[in-house]
């Protein structure tokens, strides 16, 4: 367990070093900044109606600017609170240790400002991801996308890309209520690279003081299971919109998230 917890850390050190050590501002070149050091709602990859017949366009429309842009704005309103919390400290690095108690003592966040950080600054990052994973319908191989190294950790833990899917699947299906199922990467040589985890309502795999520790790793995809996600096109058929929805995976991206975490870096949406 310690060696678990020590492996993360230093594959996040990157990210984190790099945030503890910026000036004020942090100068937040990436989609998700804007001018005034606040944060924006990343754009979709696609238009509203390019998720289609897997997603439908009101969905998306929906998805994205009322459920992930509400909480990006609450987010934004959390920080300006804690004007030193927002200059100083990147969204991933807040995500990753919102609710430790010394995190929450260096910055002073009240109780109740922790738990609001916690679901909306986990939702902004998780939707930032899941938009960036999904591509147009069926479009996407693995065979085209995946380098030997991440395919042959897949091979050797599902057998196949289509094994990880129905994996994923039947994890999404599993969640009580709401929440996100996971392939998330382990910096931890000793144990198996890869695995497939839930988490509760915005919960992220990122978060110390909130994930079990078998679950705790860098996600390299992430599929949205709250009602939101999928209600308009498929009511209550959860497992239909996920049976859909994996003919949406981007494998580029797959590939692009497990290169970055192996190197000690996250998505740069997460800045």
């Amino acid at each position: 367990m310690a060696t678990t917890r020590m492996a993360l850390r230093m594959a996040l050190a990157i990210v984190l070093a790099s945030a503890a050590s910026a000036k004020k501002p942090i100068p937040r070149g990436c989609p998700t900044g804007t001018p005034n050091n606040t944060y924006a709602n990343p754009a979709l990859p696609l238009p509203y109606d390019g998720y289609l017949p897997a997603i439908d366009n009101e969905t998306m429309f929906l998805h994205n600017t009322r459920h992930a842009g509400g909480a990006v704005n609450n987010v934004n309103a959390i920080l300006a609170r804690y004007p030193t919390l927002r200059d100083s400290v990147s969204l991933s690095e807040l995500v990753s240790r919102i609710g430790l108690k010394t995190f929450d003592k260096k910055y002073g966040i009240a109780a109740n400002d922790s738990t609001a950080l916690r679901s909306n600054a986990g939702s902004a990052i998780n939707h930032a991801l899941f938009w960036r994973i999904m591509t147009t319908y069926n479009t996407s191989r693995p065979a085209d996308h995946l380098k030997p190294e991440l395919a042959g950790h897949i091979a050797a833990a599902w057998g196949s890309p289509t094994g990880l899917l129905d994996a994923l699947r039947a994890a999404g299906a599993s969640v009580f209520g709401s929440g996100w199922a996971w392939l998330v990467y382990f910096p931890d040589a000793a144990q198996k690279p890869l695995a497939i985890v839930t988490t509760p309502n915005q919960d992220n795999p990122l978060m110390a003081a909130h994930v079990a520790r078998a679950s705790r790793g860098v996600p390299l995809l992430g599929v949205d299971v709250w009602e939101h996600a999928y209600y308009l096109r498929y009511r209550n058929l959860r497992t239909t919109y996920l049976a859909q929805w994996v003919s949406l995976v981007d494998w580029a991206m797959v590939q692009r998230n497990y290169d970055l975490a192996v190197a000690g870096a996250i998505d740069s949406l997460y800045c």
